[in-house]
C-alpha cells in the first residue's frame, strides 16, 4: 500500500504536467497506476520513487503522466452526438460551403475511434457526394495511445464495440485468421487513415502549435472534466482562438461552459449540446 503523502506527491506532479487533478476521494486510482507502472519495469516503489522525484527520468515521468491520462474510448461513443454532428453540422457544411474543405480537430483522440467514426461517417456521405473533402487532425497527450490511433489496429472487442458491421466490413481490413475469434486484429483501411493526421499535443502548452490555425468543428470531449477549474477556463479560451468564425465546439455529455458568456454561446443541434463563438468573439474571428 503507498503512503497517502507519497500518492500526494505524485498527485502534484501530475497536475503540475498535466493539469490532471486527482483528489484523495480517488487516491485508489492513482494507486492502481502506480502499481501498474511498478509491474512493467520490475522496480520496488522506492526505486520509482528516486527514478521520478530525485532523478527526473523522463522515461518513467511519461509513462505517469500516460498512466494518469483517462483513456477510456469506443467507436461512435455516445451515438446521438455522430447522428446530430453528421445531420445538423458536417452535411450542412457540404451543402452551403461547396468547394472547402471540412477541418475537424479531435483533441483527444486516445486510442483514435473518436476520430475514425468521424471519417467513417463522411466517408459514408462521400459515397453520394463525392467532392465532400475533409481533414481531420487527431491528437493526445499520450504518446502510447497515439501509436495505437495511428497504426489502426484493433481487437475483435474493440470493434465489437459501437462498430454497426456494414462500417466493420467496409473501412476494416482482418490481418489474421486466427483459431480464436477474440484474438483476431482488424485493421483501419489506409485510405481512410489518409484523411487523419495525428500529432503528440499537450493543452497546458504555454503556445499552442497546430499544423492548421482554424477548424470548423472542435471536439473537446471528456476532457476538461478531468482538469482544475483554472486550466479548464484556459483550455476554453484558447480552443476559442481555433474555431472558424461559425465553427462548431463540443464537449463530453458531463461537461458544459458556464462562465464565459463573452467567448461561447450554448448551440443545440439535434441531440447534441454545441457551443459556437459569441457575436463578440466572431468579430474577432471575422477580422483576424
Amino acid at each position: 500500500m503507498i503512503a497517502k503523502e507519497t500518492l500526494k506527491i505524485f498527485a502534484d506532479l501530475i497536475l503540475h504536467e498535466t493539469g490532471i487533478v486527482f483528489k484523495e476521494s480517488n487516491f485508489y486510482q492513482l494507486e492502481t497506476r502506480i502499481e501498474h507502472i511498478l509491474q512493467q519495469n520490475t522496480m520496488t516503489l522506492d526505486a520509482f520513487i528516486r527514478g521520478v522525484i530525485t532523478e527526473r527520468r523522463a522515461d518513467l515521468l511519461a509513462q505517469l503522466h500516460d498512466q494518469a491520462t483517462n483513456n477510456e474510448t469506443s467507436f461512435f461513443r455516445d451515438p446521438k452526438v455522430f447522428q446530430s454532428l453528421f445531420a445538423h453540422v458536417m452535411k450542412p457544411f457540404f451543402e452551403t460551403k461547396s468547394g472547402r474543405t471540412l477541418q475537424i480537430w479531435s483533441v483527444a483522440c486516445s486510442t483514435g475511434q473518436e476520430p475514425y467514426s468521424l471519417a467513417m461517417e463522411l466517408e459514408n456521405y462521400r459515397l453520394l457526394k463525392k467532392d465532400a473533402s475533409y481533414r481531420i487532425l487527431a491528437t493526445d497527450y499520450s504518446q502510447r495511445v497515439l501509436k495505437k490511433a495511428q497504426d489502426g489496429i484493433y481487437t475483435q472487442v474493440e470493434v465489437q464495440r459501437g462498430l454497426s458491421a456494414v462500417n466493420l466490413v467496409r473501412y476494416f481490413e482482418k490481418l489474421d485468421n486466427r483459431e480464436n475469434a477474440v484474438d483476431i486484429r482488424w485493421q483501419i483501411k489506409a485510405q481512410l487513415r489518409s484523411h487523419i493526421e495525428f500529432k503528440p499535443f499537450n493543452l497546458l502548452a504555454p503556445a499552442w502549435r497546430l499544423p492548421r490555425p482554424q477548424f470548423d468543428l472542435i471536439l473537446c470531449r471528456n476532457v476538461l472534466i478531468y482538469q482544475d477549474p483554472e486550466n479548464r477556463r484556459e483550455i476554453l479560451k484558447k480552443l476559442s482562438q481555433h474555431l472558424t468564425e461559425d465553427g462548431i465546439l463540443i464537449l463530453g455529455c458531463a461537461e458544459a461552459i458556464t462562465n464565459l458568456p463573452e467567448i461561447y454561446v450554448l448551440n443545440v443541434v439535434g441531440d447534441a449540446t454545441t457551443y459556437k463563438l459569441a457575436p463578440a468573439a466572431r468579430a474577432r474571428t471575422a477580422v483576424a
